[in-house]
């Protein structure tokens, strides 16, 4: 989320821009874990403590399901007619919440959470139609809090071949998301799509990006490669893939500079083969996005 100036930042959790909301945390909050730069399709976790939290309307680019991590019980108070109510979340207990709804809630306890943003068009693909989520809040569901205590088990884990592991988090994110899509939403049926990329072709384009990932990529360019025109196949690709064509390219460029430098690579050598312009540049890229130094990466590793 995003935090004020004078406060210690957690990450970008995909907030929409908005003239009503606030996108501020009163107090401190810190970031433990996140899957930004892992990869992922269609899903975001974050995994935060903090002392105190205030959100008044936010709105999130997807749909937010929160679990409370604490062992103590947390009072949360969230908007109720006029004013606000008091609800108490014991562990483990979630909070859905779909795309498009304000989001407020405010406490001034100590709270270790973990929040996952899911894209509506991947939860739509998981479930083979659009689905219209429900709103729950304090809801105990042992599948799912599994599922997603699963997920955060996997960004904390101390070996970095368990957090990098893409066959693994595919599998959890796709089993967390049919399961929130199974047990916590109607499917809308809808009249079927056409067009779309076809699943072999979002292969050609995928090594084809592996190949040429050091080039002056161009979205009109990927677009040539499986047919399509500029603004269809953004389209069509963040319906398949979870997320924008260039935002695909860069979490790739991310992916392949990591494994670079953990494997002893010079930066200079490991920012021109990703695509990047400069050595600073690819420094810049791992904190916006990953949250670290190069530093901080050898130093992990």
């Amino acid at each position: 989320m995003k935090i004020s100036k004078q406060h210690t930042p957690c990450s970008e959790m995909k907030i929409a821009h908005s003239r009503s909301t606030t996108r501020q945390l009163l107090t401190d909050t810190q970031l433990t874990a996140s899957s930004v730069g892992l990869g992922w399709r269609g899903l975001q976790l974050d995994v935060c403590h903090n002392v105190g939290f205030h959100a008044e309307e936010l709105l999130f680019e997807g749909h937010f399901v929160g679990i409370h991590l604490g062992p103590e019980p947390l009072t949360i108070r969230v908007p109720s007619g006029d004013g606000w109510c008091e609800l108490t979340f014991s562990q483990h207990a979630l909070w859905i919440h779909p795309r498009g709804r304000p989001f407020s809630a405010n406490h001034n306890g100590f709270s270790s959470w973990a929040g996952a943003v899911i894209d509506d068009a991947f939860l739509d693909a998981v479930m083979g139609d659009h689905c219209s989520l429900n709103e729950a809040v304090m809801i105990q569901d042992r599948v799912l809090s599994s599922l997603l205590i699963a997920l955060v088990s996997l960004i904390t884990d101390h070996d970095q071949g368990i957090v990098c592991n893409s066959n693994l988090s595919a599998s959890l994110v796709h089993s967390f998301v049919a399961s929130l899509g199974s047990r916590h939403a109607n499917v809308v049926h809808s009249p079927a799509r056409r067009g779309g990329i076809a699943p072999h072709k979002i292969t050609v384009l995928q090594n084809w990006l592996r190949e040429n990932i050091g080039e002056n990529l161009r979205v009109d360019d990927m677009a040539a490669q499986v047919g399509l025109s500029t603004a269809h196949f953004s389209r069509e690709f963040r319906r398949e893939m979870g997320v924008t064509p260039w935002g695909y390219v860069l979490a790739l460029r991310l992916e392949i500079a990591v494994a670079g430098l953990k494997g002893g690579e010079d930066i200079y050598e490991v920012a021109s083969r990703c695509g990047f312009s400069s050595r600073s540049h690819l420094c810049r890229a791992l904190r916006q996005h990953l949250g670290i130094t190069v530093r901080e990466l050898l130093i992990q590793h």
